[in-house]
């Protein structure tokens, strides 16, 4: 079982609380991991998904949640990362999602704040 799921599957905390700020390598490996246990993640894209984003170097991540609540709480965290902005490339209906692998890493959002000078 994957360590960013409870015991009936869905994302815990800590998941959704990583999926906003990690960076580009960790955002990947954790959907790429959570995501798997449902066989909802794969980096070959179908013919005609790879006509609509084109090609890429690095290759692709595509998930499909299926509607599922657990997945869509995954999604809906990570659209909160820029990481997300930056690598999106294609949903569709039936909860379909290509993200473009990066051929850089995008850092991890600093969460602390800043003091006032």
């Amino acid at each position: 079982m994957s360590s960013w799921l409870d015991s009936d599957g869905y994302p815990t905390e800590e998941c959704l609380r990583r999926l906003e700020v990690a960076g580009s390598t960790e955002a990947f490996a954790i959907l790429r991991e959570a995501f798997q246990r449902w066989g909802a993640a794969t980096d070959t894209l179908r013919p005609e998904e790879a006509a609509v984003v084109g090609r890429s170097s690095k290759g692709f991540l595509r998930l499909a949640t299926g509607g599922w609540s657990g997945n869509e709480d995954m999604v809906a965290a990570f659209e909160r990362n820029i990481v997300h902005a930056m690598t999106w490339r294609l949903s569709a209906r039936g909860g379909l999602e290509i993200y473009e692998i990066p051929g850089f890493e995008i850092p991890e959002r600093n969460t602390e704040r800043r003091a006032a000078q």
